[in-house]
């Protein structure tokens, strides 16, 4: 989990903007191919995909019940659930990044979690909707899925109202949660924790907040 929220905007950033490199003139150049070069080749005009992208982007940025668009939180904001001591643990590290380019506008923010030798990593981050819509983020929330083996089991469900995809290993004992927060947070929590511990920890987050 580690630089999750630098590798998830790079990651966006790239999808998006494949070939921004270019110069205008390039651009220029481009268009001057003609009509049958036009048909053939535009799926891999760089400048074409990035005007398509940002309308697709300005189309899934998330907007409340007015149609106002949705202002990401900064992740100053995001740290606030996470304090220095949380459920008996003690926070051993904190970061945090909030970057936004072509209309997508990303805050996230993690943490390590300490208490003897259980460690809990959580992590949350705010797409503003458009963000998680591109990358697919949590496909799962689209799913109805559960499956157990002897070593343990993961499935989709919802979790004191939140849409959660959870997984357990019983040769690791480690669990894992992703919970969907207001449509647009992720919050990603995972450790060397029993299932009813990590849900404990998450509880006292005051994720409530966030909606």
């Amino acid at each position: 989990m580690k630089s999750f929220f630098s590798l998830l905007t790079i990651a966006i950033f790239c999808a998006s903007c494949f070939g921004i490199g270019s110069s205008d003139k390039d651009g220029a150049s481009a268009q001057k191919s003609d009509n049958t070069e036009q048909t053939s080749e535009s799926s891999d005009n760089p400048f074409a995909a990035i005007r398509e992208a940002k309308k697709e982007i300005e189309k899934l940025s998330a907007k409340d019940e007015n149609g106002e668009k949705v202002e990401v939180y900064h992740f100053k904001d995001l740290q606030k659930l996470t304090p220095e001591k949380l459920a008996g643990y003690s926070r051993a590290t904190k970061e945090g990044s909030t970057n936004s380019l072509m209309g997508i506008k990303l805050s996230a923010t993690e943490s390590d979690y300490t208490d003897g030798d259980s460690k809990i990593e959580i992590s949350i981050t705010d797409t503003g909707g458009a963000g998680m819509a591109l990358m697919g983020m949590a496909a799962w929330s689209q799913l109805e899925s559960e499956s157990e083996t002897e070593d343990g089991y993961e499935r989709t469900t919802t979790w004191e109202g939140y849409k959660c995809f959870e997984s357990y290993s019983k040769r690791n004992n480690r669990s894992s949660m992703a919970l969907i927060v207001a449509d647009r947070i992720i919050v990603n929590a995972e450790g060397n924790v029993e299932m009813d511990e990590l849900k404990r920890f998450l509880k006292k987050m005051d994720l409530e907040d966030l909606g």
